[in-house]
């Protein structure tokens, strides 16, 4: 305990209360390249990578307050599955 609590004279932490904002800027940045065409998805997923922000589809929706499934569909129809049956 320190001498603010002792006297009573911190009670809560002036900023306490203060919620934090959500990330606008950056979400409609996205969503207006994408609109616009101006890049696809996968180019701004893979422009992220070259500035070292190497995450997931689905934590950068999350991250930057974008709509759930906007990055990840995308990438998702890209990859291609090829079923492979060991046997000779």
């Amino acid at each position: 305990m320190n001498e603010m609590d002792k006297k009573g004279w911190l009670i809560e932490e002036p900023l306490d209360k203060m919620k934090g904002s959500s990330p606008t800027y950056l979400k409609r940045a996205v969503e207006l390249l994408i609109e616009n065409k101006i890049m696809s998805v996968n180019s701004i997923v893979s422009s992220l990578e070259e500035f070292g922000i190497n995450l997931y589809p689905e934590d950068l929706e999350l991250l930057m307050g974008l709509k759930k499934g906007l990055l990840s569909q995308e990438v998702n129809k890209k990859s291609k599955v090829i079923k492979f049956d060991g046997k000779k």
